[in-house]
């Protein structure tokens, strides 16, 4: 007979395994949505090759849908992370900080892998109405909310309004860059043409929300 201590131990040891597999599931997936794109990744490869069963996949992310908004959630999460975790923590000014921290979001957006997760939400989105539902109302809220949650921390929107300055913001980061480094094979867009396409975004979100005395 199990003791609740034995019980507990046991317990943790599932969970870790559990969290082991989801890891495997989701890096997989990843692997299979860049290489063969929405419709030709097969949730049961993803399964042969990570491991685990479809009951696993399927009680963990509910669909392949939910396992696409999983990863994209992931990514936009450690996109901002990492984009804010470089910023100075006094900034010389809001402009500089702003300057920084669209510097960082749109390196991480130019990669190479982002902008083919970015092409397969635009072309096969319109497809699949439940993978646009996830996208629309799950990965890109949230990173919507933490952005907007520090543009608030700078000045230069109000808590009220701050996921619309943090959409607007995001819109000039985009702007015709990203389309155009999404429509290409492959060419990187040069470190002079991001410094400038930056500086300009920040001056035109700052014409639009300027920063409270």
């Amino acid at each position: 007979m199990s003791t609740p201590r034995t019980a507990l131990h046991a317990a943790a040891r599932h969970g870790g395994r559990l969290e082991q597999r989801r890891e495997r599931i989701l890096e997989e997936a990843e692997r299979q949505f860049l290489s063969r794109g929405y419709a030709g990744a097969s949730v049961n490869e993803i399964v042969r090759v990570a491991g685990g069963s479809l009951a696993t996949l399927y009680g963990e992310f509910g669909s392949k849908e939910g396992l696409f908004a999983e990863i994209m959630r992931r990514r936009a999460s450690a996109m901002f992370d990492s984009a804010a975790a470089q910023c100075p923590k006094q900034p010389k000014s809001t402009h500089a900080a702003l300057v920084t921290l669209a510097q960082r979001l749109l390196d991480r957006i130019l990669r190479q892998d982002s902008l083919a997760l970015y092409r397969i939400s635009i072309s096969e989105g319109p497809r699949f109405p439940e993978l646009r539902k996830a996208i629309l109302e799950g990965s890109l809220p949230s990173f919507v909310q933490n952005l907007g949650a520090a543009l608030v921390e700078l000045g230069v929107a109000r808590r009220r309004d701050c996921a619309v300055a943090a959409e607007e913001f995001i819109s000039l980061v985009h702007g015709q860059l990203v389309f155009r480094a999404a429509c290409s094979d492959g060419q990187v867009i040069s470190t002079k043409c991001r410094a400038k396409h930056v500086e300009r975004a920040v001056e035109a979100f700052l014409r639009l929300y300027p920063p409270s005395p």
